[in-house]
């Protein structure tokens, strides 16, 4: 399908001719004839570095222009300038340039500006470092009056560093006689060779007339054959003629319409170019692309044979993804859907547009049998055992009979041929086709036991006699040894269980299997006796420690009663008689018969302690504390370890209360053997102090410490500085700055206690504004508490006229509103405070009667 992008891309060209009544650019003159322009590097600059000689403003604007003729002064307009600039550096794209018209001045230099344009970047014109001609179109149509007119191209340096590159040391064009100028705001009209010391130029060339637009557009970027054919919007000047290249496609030369379906897939430059002698063209690329669908076929696919070993192809078309730019392809399968196949098969599925493009894909179909082939098994078979009881299978796929749809099954056997058998056993036969399909069948293998089970009797048993010297046959049939080639066998015995015996006898045991086979063998039972004899000791025997808490062991058999089932028995000790023992021991008596059978028992022989243990107390005890610590009573006994018990008093580290207490301690040892001592504690009486509550005084005076006291009759104040008599209770204390007094309170037995008192001293002195003296007793003298502070200060008091009228060193609250004995009227008063190193105080005393 065909499909057409259209690229906006517009190239404005000039065609131009010498003839004056060409109705666009009409004119073009140049005197002498314009000459290619040369760039020399070497010099040539406009800089926006001052002008050597004269400048001191790096952004002076600098002009350089050329001289025209005009054919119709007055009237013919100037259109567009073709300008040819060098190279730019303008890293900040500051630098702006105008191009301007001017009329003659009378003097053969640009005079009064007629018209142009301002404010052009580097950026804007695409100049920045590369050199490039290009026409700057002058929209307003500026016309010059005079008939030699000029053009100027004027650059404003944005700073120091910006530069132009230009034309220097060559031939002139406009005026061609190298004596063009340059031009600067603050200094006029500049000879460039006698500034410069060379000719500076640029390649300035005026059109005149009206430029033609040859502007036009089509309405989208994309058309397909099945949509109206695009017709462009002439957005400049109609009339114009529409072309296009290279050949194929077909369009419209007036109106610039494309026949799509007429039109060959390519890229093509469509040119609209205006009427009239001197006519403008533009051109947009347009591209016709008649792209073939696309088509994805599926995965590769699986399919099952049949039960004859073949399969029918199912439509595959709708498993396919095709896609077309500008309509929906149809697709088709290669070979068609049904046909029938007996292996794998490559199917082409292809997507056609309905323009005649095409595209196909491939995928395989891969077909399968899974299909199970077919089993019979034979009957059950019946076989016997060997003489170990097993049987080796044989191999029984050929009595099975096999059969598969696409060919030949090949029969396996589980358990495999020669598989050692002792039971039943289920065998299956698996059928397995080409493709790995299975199937299964199974009959049964029945094995049968025809051999004797064998049989050992243990040794010859000795057993023990009873106490009646007996022996009664128990079962001996879990000693023998017994196995069967098949199974398990069942032992019996002769004689008979509980049998009755009293010498050597025979024993024959029996052994059955399941299947009725019998095997026998015998053993010898011979008695003995194993029974021992029986003992009775005498009860625990309680006896005295000697001095040295010891004791010597009697003999004890004579106290035994032994006796024996076959004869007598003989009783021993242990330990033995004369054995020298400090504790309760356990006597283990004996007896053993003639056959060395032995029983035992014991008792124990207790000893008994009966002296008594010792106790020593600490001496008595005084203390003024509460909390009384002393050692504890020692204490010794013969044998064992003591308990000491306290019991009467206090603990050590008790709080004992004021007085005499009395503590008694009981020491007793393990025999129940005990001993007293008893010493006292005394705790004399508590000594109690409260030196007062802390007080607050005014510096300078005195404060009585009164404290209480209980049962001290000694006293000390610490410390001493400031008191009357720091031995006595009571004392009188006059401290000059805030103190902490303590009081140590001592009793006649040694007790003492403490506490403190905080004293603290106003050092801050306040000066009473207000005086009153008539005698009330109230404020009849002028007060400053803290006055003791101001010894070395000077008071002075002035009226308000600021006459002194009361002076002092020092201040003992004496001033009572006279003025050397006079009374004072009533009224404002004033006072100065000077203290040395101290700021001067100053205040007002009201004085009222």
């Amino acid at each position: 399908m065909k499909k057409i992008l259209l690229v906006a891309l517009t190239l404005l060209t000039f065609t131009l001719s010498n003839a004056q009544e060409c109705d666009t650019l009409s004119y073009e003159w140049e005197t002498p004839s314009p000459t290619t322009t040369v760039f020399n590097y070497g010099s040539g600059r406009l800089t926006g570095v001052p002008d050597p000689s004269n400048s001191t403003n790096p952004t002076d604007a600098k002009t350089i222009f050329e001289g025209f003729t005009s054919p119709s002064p007055g009237t013919s307009s100037v259109g567009a300038v073709l300008l040819g600039l060098g190279f730019l550096s303008d890293d900040n794209d500051n630098l702006r340039i105008d191009v301007m018209v001017y009329d003659d001045n009378g003097s053969g230099r640009p005079g009064t500006q007629v018209g142009g344009v301002t404010g052009l970047s580097p950026t804007s014109l695409g100049v920045v470092h590369n050199f490039r001609e290009f026409w700057i179109k002058l929209p307003s149509l500026p016309v010059p009056t005079t008939s030699i007119f000029y053009v100027g191209v004027v650059m404003h340096p944005g700073d120091a560093s910006d530069q132009l590159v230009v034309q220097a040391s060559a031939k002139g064009q406009g005026n061609g006689d190298g004596s063009n100028s340059i031009t600067t705001t603050q200094y006029g009209n500049e000879i460039l060779l006698s500034v410069y010391s060379s000719d500076i130029d640029l390649k300035i060339i005026a059109k005149l007339g009206v430029v033609r637009d040859p502007s036009f557009s089509y309405g989208s970027s994309s058309y397909c054959s099945n949509l109206p054919d695009p017709t462009p919007t002439i957005s400049g000047d109609a009339g114009g003629t529409f072309t296009s290249s290279p050949s194929g496609l077909s369009i419209n030369s007036s109106t610039g319409k494309i026949d799509l379906s007429a039109s060959s897939g390519g890229t093509y430059t469509v040119r609209y170019t205006t009427g009239g002698t001197c006519s403008q063209f533009k051109t947009q690329s347009v591209v016709i692309v008649d792209d073939e669908p696309t088509i994805t076929c599926p995965a590769n696919q699986t399919i099952d044979f049949n039960a004859s070993c073949q399969y029918t192809l199912p439509d595959y078309r709708s498993l396919a993804v095709a896609s077309d730019n500008c309509s929906t392809p149809t697709i088709t399968q290669s070979p068609a859907p049904g046909s029938v196949l007996s292996a794998t098969q490559i199917v082409t599925l292809t997507a056609n547009d309905g323009d005649g493009n095409t595209k196909n894909c491939t995928f395989s179909v891969t077909p399968a049998d899974n299909t199970k082939p077919t089993i019979t098994c034979p009957a059950d078979q019946n076989v016997s055992f060997d003489t170990s009881c097993e049987y080796t299978l044989l191999d029984y796929t050929t009595l099975a009979t096999a059969a598969d749809n696409c060919g030949t099954a090949t029969v396996t056997q589980s358990p495999a041929v020669g598989t050692v058998i002792t039971a039943s056993q289920v065998i299956t036969l698996t059928a397995t086709d080409d493709a790995g399909n299975t199937e299964t069948c199974t009959f049964n293998v029945i094995p049968a036991d025809d051999t004797k089970p064998m049989i050992t009797c243990p040794s010859d048993q000795n057993v023990s006699f009873d106490t009646s010297c007996e022996y009664t046959l128990i079962d001996f049939t879990s000693l023998a040894t017994a196995s069967d080639n098949c199974g398990t066998t069942t032992v019996t015995q002769s004689p008979a269980i509980g049998t009755m015996i009293n010498a050597i006898q025979e024993i024959t045991l029996t052994a059955t299997d399941g299947n009725g086979n019998t095997e026998t063998c015998t053993f010898n039972l011979i008695p003995e006796d194993n029974t021992k004899p029986t003992i009775m000791c005498p009860a625990n025997q309680t006896v005295s420690i000697n001095t040295n808490c010891e004791y010597t062991l009697l003999d004890y058999t004579s106290l035994a009663t032994a006796n024996d089932n076959c004869g007598t028995a003989i009783v021993s000790q242990s330990p033995s008689m004369g054995t020298l023992i400090t504790a309760t021991q356990l006597i283990t008596l004996t007896a053993t018969d003639a056959s060395g059978n032995t029983e035992v028992c014991s008792f124990s022989v207790i000893l008994e302690d009966k002296i008594k243990p010792t106790i020593t107390c600490p001496h008595n005890v005084e203390s003024c504390e509460e909390i009384i610590s002393f050692e504890e009573p020692t204490a010794t006994d013969n044998c064992t370890t003591l308990t000491v018990t306290q019991t009467a008093g206090l603990a050590s580290g008790s709080s004992f209360p004021v007085g005499v207490t009395t503590n008694e301690y009981l020491v007793t040892d393990d025999s129940g053997n005990t001993a007293t001592c008893a010493f006292t504690i005394t705790r004399h009486p508590v000594v109690e102090v409260d030196a007062g509550a802390d007080a607050t005084i005014d510096a300078g005076f005195s404060y009585t410490l009164s404290p209480t006291a209980s049962e001290a009759n000694s006293f000390e104040w610490s410390p001493s500085d400031g008191l009357d008599d720091p031995s006595s209770m009571t004392t009188v204390a006059r401290p000059t700055q805030t103190t902490t007094y303590m009081l140590l309170a001592t009793s006649e037995t040694g007790c003492s206690a403490s506490d403190e008192i905080t004293i603290t001293v106003n050092d801050q002195i306040e000066i009473n504004n207000f005086i009153s003296p008539n005698g009330d007793g109230k404020n009849d003298f002028w007060e400053i508490k803290g006055n003791w502070l101001l010894e070395v200060c000077t008071i002075k008091i002035y009226n308000s006229k600021g006459n002194v009228i009361y002076q002092s060193t020092g201040y003992n609250n004496d001033w009572n509103g006279t003025d050397h004995g006079r009374s004072l009227p009533q009224g404002v008063y004033y006072y100065t405070l000077s203290c040395p190193d101290q700021n001067t105080k100053k205040g007002k005393i009201t004085l009222m009667k």
